[in-house]
């Protein structure tokens, strides 16, 4: 067989390689995208405190990440606002859901500890609120809503309970029932709702001090009535 002969059969078969590996390669990353967060992915902690939350669905654990507060602010924005949707997972469900029906339902606990495990109580400076409508996350920082919330210094446990702040007609997904009984009423009002005051997500920022250190903490759930 001449080498022409050969340069023939060598270039499509190199081309058939070539694009069995690029399928491949898409095929995987689809693959690695379309996956929960892992475990040991959930927890960022460049810091010497543990933050743990706790929600009323305990089937999947919050992203949380914590930073010292004058470190992330020196990161740009864009980085900023790449670690703050991070919390809401890779895919949906990734995120704890937070249920609007009743207190107990709607509840966040937040922990803090240092690396041995013992119980630190935070000065809290402020908790902001930001919201996306969907996925890919956008967040959005609402200046319209203020979170409430309380510390117990018995429990040494901070407290939010969603249903009583986070309003059920912006939700994205609500209940069909209560969408019916509604819909006269607030035909109007959602007209003017823009679709980015539409809540699928909370992000939570939390700002605090521990002795003379500053941090700051993201976490999100996902909320539905």
């Amino acid at each position: 067989m001449s080498s022409n002969t050969n340069r023939r059969y060598r270039k499509p078969l190199s081309f058939t390689f070539i694009f069995v590996v690029m399928l491949l390669l898409i095929f995987a990353i689809l693959q690695i995208a379309s996956r929960p967060t892992a475990d040991k992915d959930r927890v960022t902690n460049a810091t010497d405190i543990k933050v743990m939350v706790k929600t009323a669905d305990d089937s999947r654990s919050a992203i949380v990440k914590t930073y010292e507060l004058d470190k992330f602010t020196k990161l740009s924005k864009s980085k900023q606002m790449k670690i703050i949707s991070s919390t809401c997972g890779k895919v949906e469900g990734d995120a704890p859901n937070v249920s609007l029906k009743s207190k107990d339902t709607s509840h966040i606990k937040i922990h803090f500890q240092d690396k041995k495990s013992k119980a630190k109580t935070p000065e809290i400076d402020s908790i902001t609120l930001y919201t996306a409508a969907g996925m890919p996350v956008n967040p959005k920082k609402r200046q319209d809503i203020g979170v409430l919330y309380n510390y117990g210094h018995k429990t040494d446990e901070l407290s939010m309970y969603l249903s009583e702040f986070i309003p059920a007609d912006k939700l994205t997904f609500r209940d069909s029932d209560s969408t019916k009984t509604d819909d006269a009423a607030s035909e109007s009002s959602n007209d003017s709702t823009d679709e980015e005051d539409l809540i699928w997500f909370c992000i939570f920022e939390i700002k605090y001090s521990i002795g003379s250190k500053k941090y700051v903490t993201y976490t999100a759930v996902s909320v539905g009535e």
